[in-house]
C-alpha cells in the first residue's frame, strides 16, 4: 500500500503557479474519461493503444465566467512531439499550447482538452491546466 501512495506522488504534476492564473483544471487519469482514438487510460495511464499515435480528448468543463488565458502543466515519460490543445468553445475550434508556457485565448468557458499522441511510447500520468 505504502508503495502504490509513493508511486502515486511521483507522477503528481507539479503546477506552480508563477503566472498568478486563477482556477486549475486536472487530471491524474485514475478513471477512464473523455473520448479515445487509438488511446486509452489504464492504471492511471493515458497512452496509445498500441497504434504509433492516438488522440484523447477530454469531456466537457463548462466555467462560470469566459477563460482568457491558461498554462498546460503534464507530468510524463516520452512527452516530446505530444501536442497539446485548449477549446473554448466545446471542441468546434482548438488553440495550439505550448508546455509551461502562458497562452492568451481568445475568451470562451466550454473548455476541451485535446492531447495528440505522436509516440507508442508516451505516457501521461498527470495533467493540468491553470486559467483564468
Amino acid at each position: 500500500m505504502i508503495q502504490n501512495v509513493s508511486q502515486k506522488n511521483d507522477r503528481t504534476v507539479e503546477a506552480e503557479n508563477i503566472n498568478k492564473l486563477n482556477y486549475s483544471w486536472s487530471f491524474d487519469f485514475e478513471t477512464d474519461s473523455g473520448s479515445h482514438s487509438s488511446t486509452e487510460i489504464t492504471e492511471g495511464v493515458l497512452k496509445t493503444d498500441g497504434a504509433a499515435s492516438g488522440t484523447w480528448i477530454s469531456d466537457l468543463r463548462i466555467i462560470s465566467s469566459n477563460a482568457t488565458e491558461c498554462e498546460i502543466r503534464v507530468k510524463g515519460e516520452t512527452i516530446p512531439g505530444t501536442l497539446f490543445y485548449l477549446s473554448v468553445n466545446d471542441g468546434v475550434d482548438y488553440q495550439a499550447l505550448t508546455l509551461n508556457t502562458k497562452k492568451d485565448l481568445s475568451p470562451g468557458a466550454n473548455l476541451k482538452i485535446k492531447v495528440e499522441l505522436n509516440s507508442a511510447s508516451t505516457q501521461i500520468y498527470g495533467l493540468v491546466l491553470l486559467y483564468s
